[in-house]
């Protein structure tokens, strides 16, 4: 290939390349640098699913963390913000000072995001604490704007903000399960659930149980989510000595960060002698297709709603049978009895009871691991990406 030749191949290509961003659609994603667990996962494969389909996706950074880079890497054009802290919660008048916090914060830093001049299909963000931010930005640049509610409202004063604020910036919300949806008001029209990436439990043939020393035929039940006192891990552990799953010689596994050092204390101590014996923490891990390669039966525990659930969709796809709390997302995914079984209360009792169910099919878990699989297409990323290019374009 000649000079000359070379030079036209390059220009040529600047120039489809050129075409291909001014003609594609785009979004902008609000997120938070420290993300994390299941609004983390649910933000990597929404971009990446985005970007799949030709999409532009830009993304605006809320606060310098662990995740800023990834971010990054995965946005075409990415800007970094200062953090914004706040709960809403507290008293009355805290909640009307983190209002006028929040919405300082939006007014603020308004324009440095319209800055980067682009014309957007639409914008998506999650934290509630983005609203102004977002909804000024849609307001300025004239772009829909849409809540991808990462939880449930909670009380009657988060009901009124949210609906009053919706209207005013004519920003439309989208629940993450019907659960979610029910608890905004009648404002809430479309539910788009996270979306599991059929990438994160792909099958492989490496698992833990070897340097876990745990044998080939041992029953392993496993959880893998942040470790903190909402998801009840202590709960599990103690429920899991008194069940028959210890007692026939199963294991447990629990992947995830301790949230602090007390919680970790206290999960050590119910853990007794048989830490790293038959109850396993892993820490954080970013091999899941390694996890449900180790366990039978997936976990999640809570001590209260579960607003979806990402990691009972991706153990149901994985093709394991899923035990869990039943308030919330996972009745929408888990058919009892069928594809997994539903704890009907949070405490120590009622998980020994599902523990004791579940190795009574124990021959049957494959059978149960199939059916889940075949059980939660309409829970996947695709699939809700589609429905969401649906509202977008509508």
């Amino acid at each position: 290939m000649s000079f000359f030749e070379w030079f036209n191949y390059v220009w040529q290509y600047q120039i489809e390349e050129q075409e291909f961003v001014i003609g594609a659609m785009k979004i902008l994603k609000f997120v938070n640098g420290n993300d994390d667990g299941g609004i983390f996962t649910s933000e990597c494969n929404y971009i990446q699913s985005f970007k799949n389909k030709g999409i532009i996706v830009d993304v605006v950074i809320i606060g310098n963390g662990d995740r800023v880079k990834a971010y990054q890497k995965m946005a075409y054009k990415s800007i970094l913000l200062a953090p914004l802290h706040s709960n809403l919660g507290g008293s009355f008048f805290s909640k009307i000072r983190e209002i006028f916090k929040i919405w300082s914060y939006g007014n603020r830093y308004t324009r440095e995001v319209t800055s980067l001049n682009a014309q957007y299909s639409a914008i998506v963000y999650r934290r509630p604490i983005f609203i102004f931010l977002a909804g000024m930005v849609g307001g300025v640049s004239r772009t829909k704007v849409f809540w991808h509610m990462p939880n449930i409202v909670s009380n009657g004063f988060s009901k009124i903000f949210y609906t009053f604020f919706l209207k005013r910036y004519r920003i439309v919300p989208l629940a993450n399960s019907e659960y979610t949806r029910a608890t905004l008001s009648n404002i809430c029209k479309h539910v788009i659930y996270p979306g599991f990436s059929t990438d994160r439990i792909r099958v492989v043939t490496e698992s833990f149980r070897q340097e876990l020393h745990i044998s080939e035929g041992a029953p392993v039940f496993g959880m893998a989510g942040r470790i903190c006192l909402n998801k009840a891990q202590d709960i599990l552990i103690q429920a899991f000595l008194k069940s028959s799953a210890f007692k026939c010689g199963g294991h447990l596994v629990l992947a995830g960060s301790f949230e602090s050092k007390a919680v970790r204390d206290n999960l050590v101590s119910l853990a007794g002698e048989q830490l790293d014996k038959k109850i396993h923490f892993i820490g954080r891990i970013d091999d899941l297709p390694k996890f449900y390669s180790t366990i039978d039966v997936a976990l999640n525990a809570r001590r209260n709603a579960e607003p979806f659930g990402i990691s009972i969709a991706e153990g149901l796809a994985a093709g394991k049978p899923v035990i869990a709390y039943y308030l919330g997302g996972p009745s929408e995914m888990i058919v009892d009895n069928v594809s997994g079984w539903l704890v009907k209360k949070p405490d120590i009792q009622s998980w020994v009871s599902a523990f004791d169910v579940a190795m009574t099919v124990k021959n049957k878990w494959s059978e149960i691991g199939r059916a889940a699989a075949l059980s939660v297409g309409k829970f996947n990323v695709e699939n809700n990406t589609a429905k969401f290019l649906e509202l977008i374009e509508e």
